[in-house]
């Protein structure tokens, strides 16, 4: 079954929206007799209804929400080399870890992982090796142990995200 105004080569589709119904009017062109034009109306007695209810109920459900977003972090490569990390951190479900996240030679990724704990754990290497950050608790990354290094960070609440700088020189 052909559907909308595609069953007339290069018609134009037009809707209309009254009180009671939506109209599809598809006018094709070039024909003697006028243009060619089919209706389809929809009765949105059902519409009206649900958006009545949902208009009378979203006052009282908003009144009291609160939206909360978890923070972020974000990770900033100061270095001059391209590095990749693997973040140990406390998320909605249990503590978790990543797979290693790629950040390009002075680069900063946002939302690396989300978590409202301020304690993460990370081990991250230059691309080439030669620069580690690890610490001394071992965490799996893809059944491999590593070492990682504890931080606690400061929540930036302007920017709801905790902020993780590594430069080659605080490796």
């Amino acid at each position: 079954m052909r559907r909308g105004c595609e069953w007339i080569t290069g018609a134009l589709a037009i809707l209309t929206i009254s009180p009671l119904a939506f109209s599809l009017l598809c006018v094709g062109p070039g024909l003697t007799d006028g243009p060619i034009r089919r209706e389809k109306e929809t009765n949105v007695n059902t519409i009206v209804k649900a958006a009545v209810i949902a208009g009378l109920l979203l006052p009282a459900v908003s009144a009291n929400a609160s939206l909360t977003v978890t923070p972020g972090l974000t990770v900033t490569n100061a270095c001059n080399t391209d590095i990749a990390i693997a973040v140990h951190y406390k998320g909605n479900t249990g503590w978790s870890t990543t797979t290693f996240v790629s950040i390009p030679a002075k680069k900063t990724k946002e939302r690396v992982v989300s978590s409202s704990n301020s304690i993460f754990y990370y081990y991250a290497e230059s691309m080439s090796g030669k620069v580690r950050w690890s610490g001394d608790r071992d965490f799996a990354v893809q059944g491999k142990a590593y070492p990682m290094k504890k931080t606690t960070l400061d929540l930036d609440e302007d920017r709801n995200r905790y902020h993780l700088r590594l430069t080659c020189r605080n490796a």
